[in-house]
C-alpha cells in the first residue's frame, strides 16, 4: 500500500475535525460536497460530517434524504443531530413518509415539531389526519425503545444512543381546528427511554386515558420502572398535568437534576386537579422524589387556577438546589407562592415571575415570604453571590417608581452586606462575592412560543440592574423607556391561548 501523502498524511481523526470546522453546523455544505465529488478517500469522512447534523425546515425535503439513505444504508450510521423544525410557513403537506427512527443507530438528539403549533386557523381535515399519523409513527418508534419493549437488555435496544428528544407538537381535529394540546398517559413511551438524558415537551396534556383507546391502569403500568431511567433534565413547557401523574413521572428517573413546568390546560380540561398545583400536597410529594439530586426547579403556574389562596412550597429538604423560579408571583394583587422555613442551603438563585411593579411595601412582603433574609445570609457565609430577578407583568410610568426601585436595590444589598454578621458562621475574610438583583419588563404576545423555527424572536427587557453603577440601564435617566435588550427565557412570554 502506497504511503499517504499531502493532507491525508494527516490522522482520521485530525481530517475529520478539519471537515467538521468547514461543514461549520450546516452552514457551508457546498465545500463538503466539493470534497466528496473530488476526492474518494475523503468521501467516507466527508459524508458522515455530512450527515451527522441534519435540519430539515420542510416536510418535501424527507424524500431525497430518504433516497439517499437508502442509496447507501451506512449513511444511516452517520446521523447524530436531527431536527425537523417544520416552519408554518414552509411546510409542504405529501405523500413523504416519516423516517424510521430506530434505523439510525447513533442518533443522539432528535427535534420535532407540528406544522400546527403556532397556526390560528383552519385546516383540511386529512392535513390534520395526516400529522396525527406522522405523530403516531414516531410514538411508535420510542415504544421500541422504552422500558415497555421486550426488546431486550438495553444495548440492544434502538436508540440506545438517544439522548435528547423535544416534541412541540399539537393534536388531532377539532371541528377543523387543530387541537393545540396532544393527550397522553403517564405511561407514555417518552418518559420510560431509559437511556435519555434531556426531555422537552410542550402543548401536553396528560391524562388517565387518551381518545379512541381503554382506560389503563397506568399507575400500574409503570411502578416496576422507578428510578430506571437516566433523565436529568425534563421540561414541560405549556402542560396540562393532574398532581397524580406528575407523582407517577417523577418517580421514573434515578436522578433528576433539572425539571421545569409551565402549566396550562385546555378550557374543556380545565376545574379542580386539573393541573398539578391544584393539589399541593400531592405536587410536593412529587418533587420530593428527586429533592437529593434537583438542582434547578422552575415553576410557572396556570393562570385559569381555580385556586386563589396563597400557596405554601417547602424546599428545605433539597440539597442541591441551587435556582428555583416561581411564578405568578402576584396575581391580582394577591402573593401567590411562600417559601416554608428553612431556606434549602445551596439557593443561590431565584427568579420571581410576573409580578406587579412593587413599592417598598410589597418588597418587605417579598421578603418575608421567599425568605429573602435567609437565602443572603446563607449565600454570604459561603462567600457566594446571590441573584434575584424580578419579571413585571408591566411597567407604571408614572410617578416615582424609579426612585422606589433604587431603594429596593440599596436595600436589597445592604442586607447582604450585613447578614454575615447576623448569622453564627461569619463570611471568609477574603469575600468578594457581590449580591445582584434585576427588574425585567415582558411584553404581552398573542402566540404561544416555543417557536423552535424562529419565524418570530420574543425579546424581553432588562431595565435594572444592581451589578450597574446607576442602576438604570437605559442612557437617559429621564427617559421611561428602557433600551437595553438582553436574550431571556421566551417562556416568560407565554399567554393561556388555545
Amino acid at each position: 500500500m502506497a504511503a499517504r501523502t499531502g493532507l491525508l498524511a494527516f490522522p482520521n481523526e485530525l481530517l475529520f475535525q478539519i471537515l467538521d470546522h468547514v461543514h461549520d453546523g450546516g452552514q457551508d455544505t457546498d465545500s463538503v460536497h466539493a470534497v466528496i465529488r473530488t476526492c474518494k478517500a475523503l468521501k467516507p469522512m466527508a459524508e458522515a460530517c455530512l450527515y451527522s447534523s441534519i435540519t430539515l425546515l420542510k416536510r418535501s425535503q424527507l424524500k431525497p434524504l430518504t433516497a439517499c439513505l437508502e442509496a447507501d444504508p451506512v449513511r444511516k450510521t452517520y446521523i447524530r443531530d436531527l431536527q425537523l423544525p417544520w416552519s408554518t410557513r414552509l411546510y409542504e403537506f405529501g405523500e413523504s413518509a416519516p423516517l424510521d427512527l430506530c434505523s439510525l443507530p447513533g442518533l443522539t438528539s432528535f427535534v420535532s415539531e407540528s406544522p400546527f403549533c403556532n397556526a390560528h386557523y383552519r385546516y383540511q381535515e386529512d392535513r390534520v389526519e395526516d400529522w396525527i399519523n406522522v405523530m403516531e409513527s414516531y410514538l411508535r418508534g420510542f415504544e421500541r425503545a422504552s422500558l415497555l419493549s421486550n426488546s431486550g437488555t438495553l444495548g440492544e435496544r434502538p436508540l440506545k444512543n438517544l439522548r435528547h428528544l423535544t416534541l412541540h407538537w399539537t393534536g388531532g381535529d377539532d371541528g377543523g381546528r387543530t387541537e393545540r394540546f396532544w393527550p397522553i398517559t403517564p405511561s407514555c413511551p417518552v418518559f420510560l427511554m431509559p437511556s435519555l438524558h434531556s426531555l422537552e415537551i410542550s402543548c401536553v396534556y396528560i391524562k388517565s386515558s387518551v381518545p379512541g383507546e381503554s382506560k389503563s391502569n397506568w399507575a400500574a403500568e409503570i411502578l416496576p420502572f422507578a428510578r430506571r431511567t437516566n433523565l436529568k433534565s425534563l421540561i414541560i413547557t405549556r402542560g396540562g398535568i393532574p398532581a397524580e401523574a406528575l407523582l407517577a413521572i417523577l418517580a421514573l428517573p434515578k436522578a433528576l437534576e433539572t425539571f421545569i413546568l409551565r402549566e396550562a390546560v385546555p378550557h374543556r380540561e380545565s376545574g379542580p386537579g386539573s393541573v398539578a398545583t391544584e393539589q399541593m400536597d400531592i405536587f410536593q410529594q412529587a418533587i420530593a422524589q428527586q429533592s437529593e439530586t434537583l438542582k434547578m426547579l422552575h415553576i410557572q403556574r396556570n393562570r385559569r387556577s381555580s385556586t386563589q389562596r396563597q400557596l405554601s412550597i417547602d424546599l428545605s429538604g433539597f440539597q442541591s438546589l441551587s435556582e428555583f423560579h416561581v411564578g405568578p408571583y402576584i396575581s391580582d394583587r394577591v402573593f401567590v407562592w411562600k417559601l416554608s422555613d428553612p431556606m434549602p442551603p445551596m439557593l443561590t438563585r431565584l427568579r420571581l415571575m410576573e409580578c406587579f411593579v412593587p413599592d417598598m411595601a410589597y418588597w418587605h412582603q417579598f421578603r418575608s415570604d421567599v425568605l429573602l433574609d435567609d437565602l443572603v445570609g446563607l449565600a454570604r457565609v459561603r462567600n457566594a453571590a446571590v441573584h434575584l430577578d424580578i419579571v413585571l407583568r408591566k411597567v407604571v410610568t408614572m410617578g416615582n417608581w424609579r426612585h422606589g426601585l433604587r431603594d429596593i436595590g440599596e436595600d436589597f444589598r445592604a442586607r447582604y452586606l450585613a447578614s454575615g454578621e447576623q448569622l453564627e458562621s461569619s463570611p471568609p475574610p477574603e469575600a468578594t462575592a457581590q449580591p445582584r438583583l434585576r427588574f425585567f419588563t415582558v411584553g404581552r404576545s398573542g402566540y404561544s412560543p416555543p417557536y423552535l423555527y424562529h419565524e418570530r424572536s420574543p425579546r424581553s427587557t432588562l431595565f435594572y440592574d444592581s451589578s450597574n453603577p446607576r442602576g438604570f440601564v437605559d442612557n437617559d435617566d429621564d427617559d421611561d423607556s428602557s433600551s437595553f435588550v438582553v436574550n431571556f427565557d421566551a417562556a416568560d412570554m407565554l399567554v393561556e391561548v388555545d
